[in-house]
């Protein structure tokens, strides 16, 4: 398959639904989807089985970070996409995020995202006409918070993705993402960037990123500091 788009979830039995019609609605013929139930116990695989097209892999309870590593191992992809459960995105974006990459030569593709409050949608990114640029520059901008510094507006050649990362990902519950992402990012010979929307990112009231724990702001802060040290001691 051209694209593999990887789909992690927990109890999301309410919105998985509308997420995976977003998925499956994409134009890219022979596109790999591929759902990790992460041990949920309300009706999520249910919801995944309803679509023939889609493998469903189950694990134990884990953490978001250990689903995506999953995912990452069944697929077969030349490229990989992650969608989170309880959003959705544009049937034109793995089509033309592919066509980008793989068009241009680039190991990732960026496009823009909206955030989508009460179902009222708002600018989030947007990327304009921004120039290709290096991996190691695209880790700049997300350290420097002036990137996006989630993985689901991206897709990522797969042979970017190293097992190691995995060891410095497994048990960080907030934060992973951006930790996987600049991982990632930093090997990329090319990266590309999309001026179009393409995702849609909904916000949740009562999601772990608008009511804060100890644990997830802990969790966040040690996945920058590794990221501020690991950089500062590389070449």
């Amino acid at each position: 398959p051209a694209v593999t788009v990887i789909v992690p979830a927990y109890n999301a039995a309410d919105t998985l639904g509308r997420c995976l019609d977003s998925v499956v609605g994409e134009d890219l013929g022979g596109m790999e989807i591929i759902v990790v139930d992460d041990g949920s116990t309300d009706e999520t695989s249910a919801v995944a089985r309803k679509y023939p097209q889609i493998s469903l892999v189950w694990q134990e309870r884990c953490g978001v970070a250990v689903a995506r590593w999953l995912g990452i191992r069944e697929s077969r992809g030349e490229y990989i996409g992650f969608v989170d459960a309880d959003d959705f995105i544009a049937p034109d974006m793995m089509r033309s995020m592919y066509e980008a990459a793989a068009g241009s030569g680039a190991d990732i593709a960026v496009c823009g995202s909206n955030k989508v409050w009460n179902g009222v949608v708002f600018p989030h990114n947007l990327y304009g006409a921004s120039e290709p640029e290096s991996g190691i520059d695209a880790v700049t901008q997300i350290i420097l918070r002036k990137g996006e510094q989630s993985l689901w507006n991206k897709i990522f050649r797969r042979s970017l993705f190293r097992e190691e990362d995995l060891e410095r990902t497994r048990g960080i519950r907030h934060g992973e993402d951006q930790l996987l992402a600049a991982l990632t990012i930093r090997f990329a010979r090319k990266v590309v960037y999309l001026p179009q929307v393409f995702y849609y990112y909904v916000q949740t009231p009562g999601s772990i990123c608008h009511n804060p724990t100890f644990e997830s702001a802990r969790d966040s802060f040690n996945a920058k500091r590794f990221l501020y040290r690991f950089f500062l001691s590389s070449e």
